[in-house]
C-alpha cells in the first residue's frame, strides 16, 4: 500500500465535501429567489425556467459527489484496514439506498440549510479517519500532513483483530510480534524495519520494529500479570531516556496487550504520555491468551537419599 494513495484520496474527499457545501448554499439562494419559504423577490415567478435549471444542476452535482465520496471513504477504510468501520458504513449506505428518500436533500427552513442523511454518515466517517490521521480539531484541514503516521496507527489499532484471525491465544510477546511484523511488512514494504538498532554512547537499543520514513519505533508488550505491567512500564521509561538522543528515531509507539484488566487503559496511556512528554504513544488492548505455566518436577526426599547411597 502506498501512503500516496490515501493522501490523494483524502485530498479528493476534502475537495468534493467542500463543493457539496457550496452547492447546498447555492441551492438555498435558489429557494430564496423562488420566494420559498420567505422570498427575497416576490415578483419573481415561482416556476421560473432558469431557476428550475439551476436547481436541477445543483442537485445533480451534489448527488454525483455523494456517490464519489461513498466510494472514496470505503477505499480509505480499506487502506487503513478499518474493517468494522467499513462494514458499518456500507450497511448504513445500503439502508439509505433502500429507503424511499435515498440521498435526497431536505430543506430545513428553521436553520435555512439543506439536510442530507447520506452527507451526515459520510461526515461521521470522515471524522473517524481524520482522528486516526492526527487531526482532532478541524477534522479535515491538516489530515494530509501526517498520512503515514495515521496509516501506521490505524494498522496498530487493529492489533486485536489480526491476533483474533492469526493467533487468537498468544502465549508471549514473540507471537504478537510475528503477526504484526507480517502485517506491517505487507503494508509498508521496505519502509518497515524489523528490530532496528539505535546506537547510543554506552548501549545499543533494539525496538521491535520501526517505520523509517517517519522515524517511528514500535514496541510490543505482552502483559500477563500486574507485576509484568509494572516491569514493562519501568522498561519503557528506561528505553525512552535511551532513545531520546537518537537522530534517526524520535517518535515511539508501544502496544500493551494485557490478558486481563490489570490497570485502566486510559490511566496507562495518560501516565506514559505525561512521563515521555507526549513523544511516546501507547495503545492498550485486553484480549485472550496467557503464558504457559511451567512446573518444576519435585523429587521426593526419600529418592534423593537412596540415590546418594
Amino acid at each position: 500500500m502506498s501512503p500516496l494513495n490515501i493522501k490523494s484520496l483524502i485530498t479528493l474527499i476534502q475537495k468534493d465535501r467542500k463543493q457539496i457545501g457550496k452547492d447546498e448554499a447555492a441551492l438555498v439562494q435558489v429557494m430564496h429567489k423562488r420566494g420559498y419559504p420567505y422570498g427575497d423577490d416576490e415578483d419573481e415567478a415561482r416556476n421560473d425556467y432558469y431557476l428550475d435549471l439551476q436547481e436541477a444542476s445543483y442537485h445533480a452535482s451534489i448527488q454525483h459527489k455523494i456517490n464519489f465520496l461513498i466510494n472514496a471513504v470505503i477505499s480509505c477504510l480499506d487502506l487503513l484496514q478499518l474493517n468494522a468501520n467499513r462494514d458499518r458504513f456500507i450497511k448504513n449506505v445500503e439502508q439509505l439506498r433502500n429507503s424511499k428518500n435515498e440521498f435526497e436533500l431536505e430543506f430545513n427552513a428553521d436553520y435555512d440549510v439543506f439536510d442530507c442523511k447520506a452527507v451526515d454518515i459520510i461526515d461521521n466517517e470522515i471524522k473517524i479517519i481524520s482522528s486516526l490521521l492526527g487531526d482532532n480539531e478541524t477534522g479535515f484541514e491538516s489530515i494530509t500532513h501526517s498520512p503515514i503516521r495515521g496509516i501506521l496507527l490505524g494498522q496498530l489499532e487493529q492489533t486485536p483483530f489480526y491476533l483474533e484471525k492469526l493467533s487468537p491465544n498468544p502465549k508471549d510477546e514473540l507471537e504478537i510480534q510475528n503477526v504484526m511484523h507480517s502485517v506491517l511488512e505487507g503494508n509498508f514494504g521496505k519502509d518497515f524495519i524489523k528490530r532496528p538498532s539505535i546506537n547510543q554512547a554506552f548501549k545499543t537499543y533494539i525496538p521491535d520494529g520501526g517505520i523509517k520514513s517517519i522515524a517511528t519505533a514500535i514496541e510490543f508488550k505482552f502483559i500477563d500479570s500486574e507485576r509484568e505491567l509494572k516491569t514493562a512500564m519501568e522498561g519503557l521509561y528506561a528505553d525512552f531516556h535511551g532513545y531520546s538522543d537518537s537522530k534517526d528515531w524520535n517518535n515511539f509507539i508501544s502496544i500493551f496487550y494485557m490478558t486481563s484488566n490489570f490497570k485502566s487503559p486510559r490511566t496507562i496511556k495518560e501516565e506514559i504520555e505525561e512521563k515521555t512528554m507526549k513523544r511516546w504513544t501507547a495503545l492498550v488492548f485486553t484480549g485472550n491468551g496467557g503464558r504457559i505455566k511451567t512446573t518444576k518436577s519435585i523429587v521426593p526426599t526419600s529418592l534423593k537419599t537412596k540415590n546418594k547411597k
